[in-house]
């Protein structure tokens, strides 16, 4: 506080007076200090900011604790998780709850701390959006206890699964032909959005319920009784295996990507305990592997399996020979589109026990597709994951 020695000049009601000077000079004073001087406390509206926040005592502290936030979302970020709960947060940077709350305030959309990516609040925790891949949605954020979000409705969500379900070609009286369809031609992010819905609603649609058949009986969906002791869910299906993760190279069992849904959120991708991926691992089984030497088979095996494209990963079938030289004996599949048609002619004849010529395709693809099919049936084509649930 300044100018503590400060005296209004209401204490003195005696009006102006006159006082000599030494040199016989008259003038008019009037005891009491001058308003201006008069002393003031810490103005505390002069540093509290905006958002509400003590601005002058949090800034010198704000680059360390985004420091500190960027880390951890960066560590979420390679572990393909992109919601955080906020009490999570909270343990992990272990620092002031309002510091925290202040951090993160200086950290949302439309500001951004990581190169390629903001983060918005939602519901009771962080969501993390690429900026390559995803819109912005328009968000009404309000701050409570809980730091709900809410959001502005939209059909968008509606309309894009309907193209996704557009673009397989759905038989309901043949489940393979269905299934191969739904794994080529979807690309990662419509075959999750697919496996969302699923997830999140009670589907009567005779199409989604067949597709959820398809999906389960392939081993990606996982039912509840899969995973007994995992409570935060108790719909039928509670979660699924992520079949574009292209580092199982060796298709391990302790290394599939087990996403877990949190029933009522927007939680898809919570990790799985040793407990639950034991739970998990008692109620599947392993496929049949590719042979070890193809020249001893009498037609060819199929592998579709995930390869990037540009910013996505779509699905490939690889085509396994039996000719000694284009097989080479080993597990050295080529993508089916580049073989010759001399091939695909072989493949088809070893597959159909015939010996045609020429068969007649459109296009490679459709020629492809054809083959994948034929040899699903023969039980011949391996679909990822490759650990199948026991009860079918």
């Amino acid at each position: 506080m300044k100018n503590i020695n400060y005296f209004p000049k209401s204490i003195f009601n005696i009006g102006k007076i006159k006082l000599n000077t030494s040199q016989n000079k008259t003038y008019e004073y009037t005891f009491g200090d001058d308003e201006k001087i008069e002393p003031s406390c810490y103005d505390i509206k002069g540093i509290i900011d905006k958002d509400g926040y003590n601005s002058e005592s949090y800034k010198h502290l704000l680059k360390r604790t985004q420091n500190s936030l960027k880390s951890l979302l960066l560590e979420y970020i390679n572990k393909g998780i992109y919601y955080i709960v906020y009490n999570d947060i909270k343990e992990k940077l272990d620092i002031d709850e309002e510091l925290l709350i202040y951090t993160i305030r200086k950290s949302i959309y439309p500001l951004v701390i990581i190169n390629n990516y903001y983060i918005i609040m939602h519901k009771n925790g962080i969501k993390i959006i690429s900026c390559k891949s995803k819109k912005i949605n328009k968000l009404n954020i309000i701050f409570t206890d809980q730091e709900k979000v809410v959001e502005k409705s939209s059909n968008k969500e509606l309309i894009d699964i309907e193209k996704i379900i557009k673009k397989i070609d759905i038989d309901l009286k043949d489940q393979n032909s269905t299934t191969v369809s739904l794994y080529l031609n979807l690309n990662n992010e419509e075959f999750i959005n697919l496996i969302k819905l699923i997830l999140t609603n009670k589907n009567t649609d005779d199409k989604i319920i067949f597709l959820e058949k398809c999906l389960y009986y392939q081993g990606v969906l996982i039912k509840k009784e899969e995973i007994p002791s995992y409570k935060k869910n108790d719909n039928k299906y509670i979660g699924y295996v992520n079949i574009y993760d292209t580092k199982n190279k060796n298709n391990l069992i302790d290394d599939l990507d087990i996403n877990l849904h949190v029933k009522d959120t927007d939680v898809f991708n919570m990790d799985v305990t040793k407990r639950e991926r034991d739970e998990f691992a008692k109620m599947r089984k392993k496929t049949s592997n590719i042979p070890d030497d193809m020249t001893l088979e009498k037609m060819p095996w199929g592998f579709i399996e995930p390869a990037k494209n540009k910013e996505e990963y779509i699905n490939k079938l690889k085509i396994f020979s039996t000719d000694p030289v284009l097989g080479k004996g080993k597990k050295t599949g080529r993508v089916c589109e580049t073989y010759y048609d001399t091939d695909h002619n072989r493949f088809l004849n070893q597959i159909n026990e015939t010996d045609k010529e020429k068969y007649k395709f459109k296009n490679k693809k459709v020629l492809c597709n054809s083959i994948a099919n034929q040899l699903l049936n023969k039980n011949k084509l391996l679909l990822l994951p490759l650990y199948k649930p026991k009860n079918f």
